[in-house]
C-alpha cells in the first residue's frame, strides 16, 4: 500500500472501519490543526464525501489488503493460518474448511470487526 497518495479507483479503509472505492478527488482542506483531504467514496452503493488525513486512511488496489482479521468476507470470520503461510483466511461453513481470501473469486460483502463492534450486543459476565 502506498502511504503517500491516494488515487481514483482505490479502496480506502478508515479509522472507524469502513471500506469503500475512491471515485473522485475533491479538494484539499486547511484547518486550523492539519490539512486534509476530501474524496467521494462510493460506500457499497452509497456516495458520501470522506474528509481525512491521508495517515488516518489505508488505502490499495487490491481490497484484499484492507482486510484484516477480525473483519468478515462473505459472511465468514477472517484470520491469518499458520497453514496457509500466515495468509489472510477466512472459515467457509459450507465446505468446513479455511480458504485463503486470494482463492475467493466472488467477492460478496464485507463487515468490518469496528462495523461488527458497533452494533453487537455484549452479555454480561
Amino acid at each position: 500500500m502506498e502511504e503517500d497518495k491516494i488515487e481514483v479507483g482505490e479502496y480506502v479503509r478508515t479509522k472507524r472501519g469502513y471500506i469503500g472505492k475512491v471515485i473522485k478527488i475533491r479538494e484539499r482542506i486547511e484547518t486550523y490543526k492539519n490539512d486534509r483531504e476530501a474524496y467521494l467514496v462510493d460506500w457499497g452503493g452509497k456516495r458520501a464525501t470522506c474528509i481525512s488525513q491521508i495517515k488516518d486512511i489505508k488505502h490499495s488496489k487490491n481490497i484484499i489488503d484492507l482486510i484484516e482479521v477480525g473483519d468478515y468476507v462473505n459472511g465468514y470470520f477472517c484470520k491469518r493460518i499458520p497453514n496457509f503461510n500466515n495468509e489472510m483466511c477466512n472459515f467457509d461453513l459450507n465446505t468446513m474448511e479455511w480458504t485463503p481470501l486470494k482463492n475467493i473469486d466472488i467477492w460478496e460483502n464485507i463487515v468490518t470487526k469496528e462495523q461488527f463492534k458497533s452494533i453487537e450486543y455484549r452479555l454480561e459476565d
